[in-house]
């Protein structure tokens, strides 16, 4: 509950079921009994929350800090999980708190790429049809620099939804990563190009994004001209072109 309150998100009785499982004498003892601590207050008929968000945080900081926040976030994604389809809308309360959970960067933050990879897995069955999963999963591996299975995950979800900037984005940094794994292949320079194309065209489309884009396009773009066959004069170029873009779409 302090874990969900962290994140502004409520849980309500039939939640913590979800979350519980099969123990259904246990936690209604225990969640009455933080109610008449006040340490969990009531909100709303059926819902409930840690009695301030202060308190709430300092449980997750020591959940991560102890290593013990693998299972409730394991949890939550179960909750939010089994209450949404693929026709859930995108807003409602249930959609974005899998979105919030789900998250590769809260994952890899809180218990670690590994462990990670691990909830994801668990959670395969259940989600395979919602393209922000497989695009965090994929996220994730491309992170860890595990570029074969990062692809696998990221076309999996560029398959369920082709026109998300988030999946372009992601795919576009795998290309640099994959050229500037091979640099000399035949196939190279244009997963550069095409990737440079694609990031250059979501700065377009989400100025809020601009920061992520040229972050992936200036670090892989150093690399790049590193390890490329470049003449001094195109690495000069190459790198022109690069710290020009965010000057030009800022016009």
């Amino acid at each position: 509950m302090s874990v969900a309150h962290a994140h502004r998100y409520f849980l309500t009785k039939d939640e913590i079921a979800i979350a519980c499982g099969d123990d259904i004498e246990v936690w209604p003892r225990a969640l009455d009994s933080l109610v008449r601590r006040k340490v969990i207050l009531p909100s709303g008929s059926d819902a409930y929350k840690a009695r301030h968000r202060e308190i709430a945080q300092f449980v997750y900081d020591e959940l991560i800090e102890h290593g013990s926040i693998a299972e409730v976030l394991t949890a939550l994604i179960k909750i939010a999980g089994t209450k949404v389809n693929i026709n859930s809308h995108r807003n409602s309360r249930s959609v974005k708190m899998l979105t919030t959970f789900v998250s590769h960067t809260l994952l890899k933050r809180a218990v670690g790429a590994a462990v990670g990879r691990k909830i994801y897995s668990e959670f395969e069955q259940l989600l395979s049809w919602d393209y922000h999963y497989w695009l965090h999963r994929g996220a994730l591996e491309l992170e860890v620099g595990n570029l074969g299975i990062a692809e696998n995950f990221l076309l999996q979800s560029k398959s369920i939804e082709p026109n998300d900037i988030f999946i372009d984005n992601e795919l576009a940094y795998l290309n640099l990563r994959k050229a500037n794994e091979s640099p000399l292949s035949t196939t190279s320079e244009d997963l550069v190009r095409d990737a440079i194309r694609t990031l250059t065209d979501v700065a377009a489309r989400r100025p809020d994004q601009r920061v992520r884009v040229f972050h992936i396009m200036g670090s892989q773009g150093l690399i790049w001209s590193r390890r490329a066959r470049m003449s001094p004069t195109e690495k000069r170029d190459f790198l022109g072109s690069l710290s020009e873009r965010p000057k030009c779409h800022d016009r």
